[in-house]
């Protein structure tokens, strides 16, 4: 195109590849604002959900500690050694632990001891601090430690039939009939082991339930048997 026919063109002829990029550009400039809003929206709905899944995960372990607090608990006490650990023999891997087994009426579910450990105790779920023994009665009857710190993992206990309270050499089951609210710790020493074992053990419907490691971690969902009436 000569000079003559650039002048003698309409303005927008020559002119229209410029206004194409000018709305090119804006239109890829709306394009990235949209992309950059809807971001930022599922962002804040993720937050929000997350916010609300914490809220709702403290709630329930609020609730179940605020039953623990109220509770009224015994005297302080060191676990008992059963007849299987020999005189002498070393307590490597047991915490520095005491326990105060409660008072009050626990119903169907409720609060068995106040556990409170210098050092954590992994295989029974036990962290470092103030936890706490719970029950549930109903079959298949299970406990559960419930950290007073909200942070750390709680978990359920496999409980098991134990005719023998740790600490005893024969049945006890009749200690049991007399106080349907005893609760014990004590160390064990497996056969052929060279360590010994730390157990929690209480008592229902006259017979000791025992339990030495931990189950499935507690939830929301899953713990909501421990507030049923």
């Amino acid at each position: 195109m000569d000079g003559t026919s650039i002048l003698a063109a309409p303005f927008g002829a020559h002119h229209s590849p410029c206004r194409n990029v000018s709305h090119n550009a804006r239109r890829r400039s709306y394009t990235a604002l949209v992309a950059s809003l809807l971001l930022q929206c599922v962002a804040s709905t993720t937050v929000a959900t997350t916010l609300s899944a914490q809220r709702a995960s403290n709630v329930w372990r609020d609730d179940l500690l605020k039953v623990a607090r109220a509770a009224a608990f015994g005297p302080e006490r060191t676990p008992v050694a059963d007849p299987t650990v020999p005189r002498g023999f070393s307590t490597a891997g047991i915490p520095e632990v005491t326990f105060a087994a409660a008072t009050g009426p626990r119903g169907k579910a409720g609060v068995a001891a106040r556990i409170t450990s210098k050092t954590a105790y992994p295989k029974l779920g036990i962290p470092a601090g103030v936890s706490y023994l719970w029950v549930d009665v109903r079959p298949p009857v299970r406990m559960a430690i419930i950290p007073a710190d909200a942070a750390r993992p709680a978990y359920w206990l496999p409980a098991t039939p134990h005719h023998t309270i740790v600490g005893a050499s024969s049945n006890t089951d009749a200690l049991c009939k007399a106080n349907p609210l005893a609760t014990q710790l004590g160390t064990r020493r497996p056969t052929g082991a060279t360590q010994l074992m730390m157990g929690a053990c209480t008592c229902v419907d006259g017979v000791w339930m025992h339990a030495e490691g931990f189950g499935a971690e507690l939830s929301q969902i899953n713990s909501r048997v421990l507030l049923s009436p």
